[in-house]
């Protein structure tokens, strides 16, 4: 929904080489720019044993949908909360 996708800015992706306790890389931000529209974002060459999201002060978590793939394989995995 267009009411919603605004909370979306200033949320972020990120990944961990270690695990779901960190440390963390920002590996994508989102912006005004491209917060409106389907986005496929391409990570950085690295092996990753965790990735999140990360909601914006007043996001509210509001994402539709993120799905993780490596080349056309989609991932999955056990889903974590970190309480942050």
């Amino acid at each position: 929904l267009d009411c919603c996708a605004g909370r979306l800015v200033g949320g972020q992706i990120q990944a961990s080489t270690v695990g779901k306790n960190g440390p963390w890389q920002t590996i994508h931000q989102f912006n005004s720019e491209n917060a409106f529209q389907w986005q496929e974002v391409n990570l950085p060459d690295a092996v990753y044993k965790a990735v999140r999201y990360v909601s914006p002060n007043g996001g509210y978590g509001n994402v539709a949908e993120l799905e993780f793939y490596n080349g056309t394989i989609k991932l999955t995995g056990t889903v974590f909360d970190d309480g942050s």
